[in-house]
């Protein structure tokens, strides 16, 4: 039986983990793609809108002809308004004529793809269209693009929306997001160590009730995490019963003599646990409901606002820090007496 288990269900049980962790990349992966792809469409279409605009504030500067010294200042004026694009002025055929851009800057196409520039004029930018980034080889990035009658010829403004110093910015946010994921491992480290606590309660019940017959420590790290998802199931009290069954049904393929009963005794434990919790809560109800009444009609002093709003030149003063400390120590010394006078 030993064998058997070693061999099928440990094999089981490593197939379902291994399936539980690929789903949850999956999971993450697909997430994160299309929160990319609708910031990117919203960001379009509440854009659409912007070259538009800007055509129509140069036009009369290109009249006779393209200029690009005519068009510089006026260009330079709406980018600082928003730094985060960039603006390229095309021909027809999609050649740069002009950028403004950052004075570091380097773009690296002389041309871009028209056809997604004519796509997004004749749609009006309902949909998300991305469009070549001249500031990158092979990349492509959501725009904003409208036509530009320059004299006799006819050519586009053609808007980035997400510029390299959005890029910058972004990187720095994905940055505080990755260190914001070591909380999240740290997260799940606890959830799997208390899981592993729970394991090892069952399999302490087991041996207090059954003593020497109980199936081993690794077995049970095996089957009862696939005994507790099955509480997931919405029926009362945990699944009361079917989590039973279940443990019932598995446990006795290793020889457990009433994993049932040993589940129940687990119950037991928590729900007794919880009990102690609520009376340990009513027996102090009296003393939570004075210190509440207390704060809220101002007989427990509240700390200084001082504390909470505090200047720059008092916290870099050592007379404003050395004041402000005092306060504090203060303040916590009559939230103390008040508490061990009520105790």
């Amino acid at each position: 039986m030993r064998q058997i288990f070693r061999s099928f269900y440990a094999r089981i049980s490593s197939i379902f983990l291994l399936l539980i962790v690929v789903l949850g990349l999956g999971w993450v992966g697909i997430a994160f793609n299309s929160a990319r792809q609708l910031f990117s469409e919203v960001e379009q279409v509440l854009n659409r809108e912007y070259a538009r605009s800007i055509a129509a504030e140069i036009q009369p500067m290109v009249a006779g002809g393209f200029d690009e010294s005519r068009v510089r200042g006026a260009i330079h004026y709406m980018m600082v308004l928003n730094p985060m694009v960039e603006i390229y002025l095309l021909d027809a055929q999609g050649k740069i004529l002009a950028y403004f851009t950052g004075p570091s800057d380097r773009v690296l196409r002389s041309s871009v793809n028209m056809k997604p520039v004519r796509k997004f004029v004749d749609s009006g930018g309902e949909r998300l269209i991305l469009g070549d980034d001249p500031r990158s080889t092979g990349g492509t990035k959501p725009f904003s693009a409208a036509p530009l009658a320059m004299g006799d010829a006819t050519g586009y403004v053609y808007i980035i929306l997400g510029g390299e110093r959005y890029d910058a910015t972004l990187r720095m946010i994905r940055q505080s997001y990755i260190l914001r994921a070591g909380v999240v491992a740290g997260a799940l480290t606890l959830a799997i160590f208390g899981h592993g606590l729970s394991v090892f309660d069952f399999y302490l019940v087991s041996r207090m009730l059954f003593q020497s017959e109980v199936p081993s420590l690794g077995q049970h790290y095996v089957l009862v995490p696939l005994v507790y998802f099955t509480t997931a199931v919405p029926l009362p009290f945990g699944a009361l019963g079917l989590s039973e069954e279940v443990s019932e049904q598995l446990f006795r393929l290793v020889g457990h003599p009433g994993s049932a009963l040993a589940l129940m005794g687990v119950r037991i434990l928590m729900y007794g646990g919880g009990l102690i919790s609520v009376g340990f809560y009513l027996a102090n109800l009296r003393q939570v409901r004075e210190l509440t009444d207390q704060s809220s009609d101002g007989s427990l002093a509240p700390v200084d606002a001082k504390l909470l709003v505090i200047s720059l030149s008092s916290v870099t003063a050592p007379a404003g820090r050395c004041r402000c400390l005092d306060q504090l120590t203060r303040q916590t010394k009559r939230l103390l007496d008040f508490y061990l006078i009520k105790k």
